[in-house]
């Protein structure tokens, strides 16, 4: 499985060394085993765009699941082994950090999701689970990164849609034994947000949208370069800044970074 073609951070600059001639510092090589966590086909597709680049940290910014080399292992190496059902069911729930069957049959209104899951898990193709009794599982981010991309191109009014389940489920368990807190502030909480000044910082909920705009801020991305990763306006990246900004009591980036950090958010 896929688990099993994972490099350590010295195993993976050990062969970029072997494919490429650029020297990369070592935050670049963090950045990418973060990327890549360490799957090695990840790191063979980003040494192909970095043997061709004139500045690594662009070319390394630019390596995201939207970029064509991505899409093209995602159609070639990933869905063409699935059939139909499963290939849908990994572009739907690819919109989800975290997953579980009961999440997923309420996005896609089914009842075989843990059949699925399993399936998926088996195949080794990305999906690894998050607890020894396998209730809960995730995508490798770069791959559901590509899911999405993929998703919105192909049916951007679907996307909203799922996004609208997902919630309204996270919402359903607020009070259920079976997730933790923490579980729980991961995810979009739409019908708490209009209450978030009553919070301490700590304690709030950011939406999703929110939490990818950090974790990209976090990562050295410009608004521009988020903007094209989102697929959404420039304005709407300020926006979702601006959000931040108010929401982490701060007035600028390096600020709203040293806060989350402080929060544990990133």
């Amino acid at each position: 499985g896929v688990a099993d073609l994972q490099f350590t951070l010295e195993e993976m600059t050990l062969l970029l060394r072997q494919i490429i001639d650029v020297e990369l510092s070592f935050e670049q090589r963090a950045l990418l085993a973060k990327r890549t966590e360490g799957w090695v086909a990840g790191i063979r597709l980003a040494a192909r765009l970095l043997r061709s680049a004139n500045e690594p940290q662009t070319c390394l910014q630019a390596f995201t699941g939207a970029h064509r080399d991505v899409q093209d292992y995602l159609e070639q190496e990933i869905l063409r082994q699935l059939s139909g059902e499963l290939q849908a069911f990994m572009l739907q729930t690819a919109l989800c950090d975290r997953l579980c069957a009961s999440l997923c049959d309420a996005m896609l209104g089914n009842r075989d999701s843990q059949a699925m899951l399993m399936a998926l898990e088996r195949s080794g193709l990305f999906l690894f689970p998050l607890a020894a009794e396998r209730s809960w599982y995730r995508y490798h981010p770069l791959v559901a990164e590509a899911l999405r991309y993929r998703l919105y191109q192909q049916v951007p009014d679907l996307t909203e849609a799922l996004r609208q389940r997902m919630a309204a489920w996270y919402a359903s368990q607020a009070h259920s034994a079976t997730l933790a807190p923490e579980q729980l502030r991961l995810h979009e909480a739409p019908l708490n947000e209009h209450a978030i000044g009553s919070y301490q910082p700590g304690d709030m909920l950011l939406s999703q949208r929110e939490r990818q705009v950090l974790r990209l801020l976090a990562d050295g991305y410009s608004n521009q370069q988020i903007a094209e990763m989102l697929i959404i306006g420039i304005n709407t990246v300020k926006m979702h800044i601006q959000h931040l900004y108010d929401k982490l009591d701060v007035h600028n980036r390096v600020q709203a970074l040293a806060q989350a950090r402080r929060l544990g958010l990133i």
